[in-house]
């Protein structure tokens, strides 16, 4: 077939969300053999802040009496959903804390890019790997399971070694950007299922790096020579699309929307092996 491009944008779905939608396609497209597809033309703004409500707004915090534990006193914090600079994060953590305890001091140092929280009596511990906060936390919630999303704001501010209790705590380089550094855009009916990523995702068909910042346009349209998708002898009405960062999380695109061309090729000569992303 001759080179045909179709124009997507998530604003004209027929179902779904702008990162989880159906289009309707004009007419059905009947694509003959030896035909591929490739990806370009992708546009999406980054609309989505440091910290996102249901995906790492919860901030995990154990206080006690001593260095062993002595009468732990386990919360978690929600974190507000928005873009932060280092200060205001460390001003939201002392606000956070001293609601519900007293004495905490928190800081930032430009820097270094890190955050301090100290205090001169109790100590108290921030726990940050999956396992650990479940294993901490477990009792607290009786939901918690080692399958469960902990929405864990934890990982903004974490250390280059194991945490125990202690009355000051250095983070390492805090995150200020968002934890989305590539947007994964699938689609079931359009992919030839020759891509696999870490988490075991086939329907990939193209990954799209972030390389601006909150509330920058992402603008990708690189593809290399071997970066196609084949779809020959397939017939298309209605296509699937999704948006997911690497752990397979939604995008949040909070009522924006996402657009990209799919351009209709001969196919180059067919390789028989796996892309991973």
């Amino acid at each position: 077939m001759d080179s045909r491009t179709i124009f997507r944008n998530s604003k004209y779905r027929i179902s779904g969300a702008p990162s989880i939608f159906a289009v309707q396609l004009p007419q059905t497209i009947q694509v003959p053999d030896n035909t591929a597809c490739v990806i370009t033309e992708v546009t999406c703004p980054a609309v989505w802040g440091t910290v996102i409500d249901d995906l790492n707004n919860v901030f995990y915090f154990v206080q006690s009496d001593d260095v062993n534990g002595l009468n732990a006193d386990r919360r978690m914090f929600l974190v507000p959903s928005k873009s932060y600079s280092g200060t205001s994060l460390a001003e939201e953590l002392q606000t956070k804390l001293n609601d519900t305890f007293t004495g905490y001091t928190v800081t930032y140092d430009f820097d270094t890019n890190k955050i301090s929280i100290t205090h001169d009596t109790k100590y108290f511990k921030i726990t940050y790997s999956q396992q650990e906060t479940v294993n901490e936390f477990v009792n607290l919630v009786s939901s918690f399971t080692i399958n469960t999303n902990l929405y864990s704001f934890n990982e903004h501010i974490l250390q280059n070694s194991s945490n125990g209790y202690t009355q000051l705590y250095k983070s390492g380089c805090i995150l200020l950007t968002s934890h989305i550094h590539n947007i994964y855009l699938s689609s079931d009916n359009l992919s030839s299922f020759n891509t696999l990523d870490l988490l075991g995702r086939r329907s990939i068909i193209k990954k799209v790096p972030v390389n601006v910042g909150y509330g920058g346009l992402i603008i990708e349209n690189s593809h290399s020579s071997v970066d196609f998708i084949d779809v020959s002898r397939k017939n298309f009405n209605t296509l699937n699309f999704r948006l997911t960062d690497s752990d397979n999380n939604e995008i949040p695109l909070n009522n924006t929307n996402v657009s990209f061309s799919i351009l209709f090729t001969p196919l180059p000569q067919k390789l028989n092996n796996l892309f991973f992303f």
